[in-house]
């Protein structure tokens, strides 16, 4: 009898314990759930409390960014559709990732990688069709405008118009954070990979290229290989943890400039060194090559006209920058960046007074349709018969 109360006993505690723990289970997940469904509806009040971005702009901001635009229900659907939060990366081979495809009703992405534009021809590209190839990174593929806005756009309307033919057809390829060592990669996946060879190629760089000491998410892809963090996957992308993992960027370790390469010189190399490898590429399989130094706010360009700067609510200073114009500095008075296949811009914004950009540094619609312009005056004359 004194055992069998002693059993008894033991099984009350186990119950006690058991039901104890699956309490505690229990409102841990319903815990987890209702943090996720607060930050899911909390994040865009959120964001413009702790992040300031165009989604904390303004009405006189906006003016300055969308004069073509009048609505504000408009401007404020085009920032929604080009948020990060709206446009997130996938995986992407090769390259390790690219912007997910997205159907919206001012920025559309094809699942194949590229963003559309007006007219946009069908995919893969007839070989009947003149095929051009546009990559870059966030500036070119048009952050803050939309579709028919975009730089690779206005080029296939001004080379349509140019040479009277319909079946030129321009593809954005430019994809966020991308930069000359990412597009080189791109570029030969394309060709070899998946066999569409362009007859024109078009790489428009200088924003990302202080990047490159690795490619973002490289932590992620080498932890996920080797097995590591896996309880991290099942919370990662949740609103909760995109919540936490800003906050402790912002407030305990800032690591916005780990990934900045500090030596302008190196810089200048590798993407010279990227230019021989894209060129002899494009030689390779008769691809005509072009590339473009765009023009970016922190060289050349007044603070003053700025639409953040003249406000007081953004400058150019810091390594990132820094780094930036020193590589502008060497490109600018260099002998190699001085021939026909080398279309230097970073000085178009040279003593003018006026904004050119929706936010830190992306193109209004205006200053795209201008840079496609002197894309197009400065190639060569298209050879349709090659």
């Amino acid at each position: 009898m004194g055992i069998k109360g002693s059993r008894i006993d033991n099984l009350k505690t186990l119950r006690k314990i058991y039901i104890g723990v699956a309490i505690v289970i229990l409102n841990t997940i319903v815990l987890i759930l209702l943090l996720n469904t607060f930050f899911h509806f909390a994040n865009p009040t959120l964001r413009k409390v702790f992040v300031f971005s165009e989604s904390s702009f303004n009405e006189n901001i906006l003016n300055d960014a969308y004069p073509h635009i009048e609505s504000s229900e408009i401007r404020k659907e085009i920032i929604k559709e080009n948020d990060k939060y709206s446009l997130p990366f996938v995986y992407d081979s090769f390259t390790g990732f690219r912007t997910k495809a997205y159907n919206g009703k001012f920025v559309n992405v094809d699942d194949a990688g590229f963003r559309y534009i007006k007219d946009q021809c069908t995919y893969p590209p007839k070989n009947t069709n003149f095929n051009v190839f546009v990559f870059g990174g966030s500036t070119t593929f048009g952050s803050g405008v939309i579709d028919n806005e975009t730089i690779p756009s206005k080029i296939q309307e001004k080379l349509r118009s140019e040479y009277n033919r319909k079946n030129i057809c321009v593809y954005n390829f430019a994809r966020p954070h991308y930069y000359s060592t990412i597009e080189r990669e791109l570029f030969v996946k394309l060709i070899v990979e998946e066999n569409y060879i362009p007859d024109i190629a078009i790489f428009i760089d200088g924003l990302n290229d202080h990047n490159g000491k690795k490619i973002p998410y490289e932590d992620k892809l080498a932890a996920y290989t080797e097995g590591k963090d896996k309880l991290g996957y099942v919370f990662s992308g949740t609103a909760t943890s995109t919540v936490i993992s800003h906050l402790y960027r912002r407030f305990i370790n800032n690591s916005a400039l780990e990934n900045v390469e500090t030596n302008e010189s190196r810089i200048f190399e590798r993407y010279i060194s990227n230019q021989k490898v894209i060129r002899s590429v494009g030689n390779t399989y008769n691809v005509t090559t072009y590339f473009i130094i765009q023009p970016v706010p922190a060289y050349n360009y007044d603070c003053a006209y700025h639409l953040l700067c003249k406000r007081g609510l953004l400058d150019f200073k810091g390594t990132k920058w820094d780094k930036t114009r020193g590589f502008y500095s060497i490109v600018a008075n260099s002998t190699q960046t001085r021939n026909d296949e080398i279309i230097w811009l970073g000085d178009i914004q040279k003593e003018r007074k006026e904004n050119f950009y929706v936010d830190y540094g992306h193109y209004t619609a205006k200053f795209s349709d201008e840079i496609a312009n002197h894309i197009i005056l400065r190639m060569a004359p298209i050879n349709f018969s090659s």
